[in-house]
């Protein structure tokens, strides 16, 4: 596609857009029969297209997505492909959109331990008085504890069992710093996957004792959906296992003056102080935001989250229509890219809709495509993992390593 001369006053020099299509998978991973066997067959691309008799991404085709796994109706065009193209390998264990998208950033996740809160209630309660809080059963008989009778931590029930606990706040009385600083205690005290530090404001504590629930699942905690948790004041950080942004693109570009932009589940997943941040779920908005920050930053790094809400509600033709839509988008973006600036595309794992033995993400690995005027295009083989992704925007920006990643920007250049 023929790109348009940018705007005056757009100013130029290089820029990268990190695109990311949640559980957009490339095929199962070799592991998969030892670890994950529910995901034996998971071809996400591959099997939805089958399901919807072709899919048409002219945009995706042309990068060379046809290369990387066998898609009904996007055709391989191998060498004349416009986009170097390869797989990423998960190095994160199973198939988590947190986990995923801090090793894009260029972290190497440690595997975290599945706790029920109830089983490490004493430690967390130990390590919250120990950090000078006021803490107490919310309710007898449930391990739920109330901090400072005001905020409450237990499981996230909506969540798998022993992955996410809660830390829950009411806006209106408490600061949502304070929310967090507990959250970071919690973090502290255990080793599972996510603390979620979250509130808003028009709830009470009275509102959250109403909501309390206890699942046959072993999970105690508060629904967060009932409650109304996820109106316009709603505010969530993820505080995940072995996770230091100090340590991911993001932050190392802010702090070597670079413009960065997280648009999207990127915003809510990915912490960077000084970023612009956007955390919405609407594909077209994600799309249009990413499109409007390429000329107010250096690095646009955003998430599409549709692809994924579609894969667990096994909506085969919702999903399908995301990807035609964000095919559009990819084109509209490439006209707005100059000469020396660079698009990612890539995914966090899969989340095949056509799987109808499990409603979890699925163990796959991820499309990776690069593209740019200046750049060749090349076959990049199979990646150790995801975080190549970061350590080689870190590369092109010339600015610290993240903490993981094998920098691929010799090859494409």
């Amino acid at each position: 596609m023929e790109r348009k001369v940018r705007q005056e006053g757009f100013e130029m020099g290089d820029k990268v857009v990190l695109l990311v299509i949640d559980g957009c998978g490339a095929g199962q991973m070799p592991d998969v029969p030892e670890v994950r066997s529910s995901d034996i067959g998971a071809n996400t691309l591959g099997n939805l297209s089958k399901a919807v008799g072709g899919l048409h991404l002219p945009n995706l085709e042309r990068m060379g997505l046809g290369n990387i796994t066998v898609i009904q109706g996007v055709k391989p065009v191998g060498d004349k492909a416009t986009a170097s193209y390869g797989k990423n390998t998960l190095l994160h264990s199973g198939a988590d959109t947190y986990a995923g998208h801090q090793e894009i950033m260029g972290t190497n996740p440690l595997n975290p331990d599945l706790i029920l809160f109830k089983d490490s209630s004493k430690q967390v309660e130990q390590a919250l008085k120990k950090d000078g809080y006021d803490v107490k059963k919310l309710v007898k008989g449930s391990p739920v504890l109330l901090v400072n009778d005001l905020v409450t931590v237990g499981d996230t029930v909506e969540g798998d069992p022993g992955l996410l606990y809660s830390v829950l706040g009411p806006l209106d009385v408490i600061a949502y710093e304070e929310v967090y600083k507990i959250g970071q205690t919690v973090r502290k005290a255990v080793t599972i996957s996510r603390i979620l530090a979250y509130g808003t404001k028009g709830i009470t504590v009275q509102d959250i004792l109403r909501n309390h629930v206890s699942q046959p699942t072993g999970q105690n905690g508060i629904s967060a959906t009932s409650l109304g948790l996820f109106n316009e004041h709603y505010i969530v950080r993820h505080l995940g296992y072995g996770v230091n942004p100090e340590r991911q693109v993001p932050t190392i570009l802010v702090k070597a003056g670079k413009r960065v932009s997280l648009i999207g589940k990127t915003a809510d997943l990915v912490e960077c102080e000084g970023a612009y941040m956007n955390p919405t779920a609407d594909t077209k908005t994600v799309l249009n935001l990413i499109k409007s920050r390429i000329s107010e930053s250096d690095f646009v790094a955003g998430t599409v989250q549709e692809s994924d809400l579609s894969g667990h509600d096994k909506d085969i033709p919702r999903y399908a229509d995301t990807l035609r839509r964000v095919d559009k988008g990819i084109g509209e973006i490439l006209e707005l890219l100059g000469p020396d600036d660079v698009l990612f595309i890539t995914a966090d794992h899969g989340n095949d809709p056509t799987m109808m033995n499990t409603r979890r993400h699925t163990r796959e690995y991820t499309p990776l495509l690069v593209t740019g005027d200046k750049l060749k295009s090349v076959n990049l083989g199979i990646r150790r993992t995801l975080a190549d992704m970061g350590a080689t925007v870190a590369d092109i920006f010339q600015v610290e390593s993240p903490e993981a990643g094998t920098s691929f920007w010799k090859e494409v250049t």
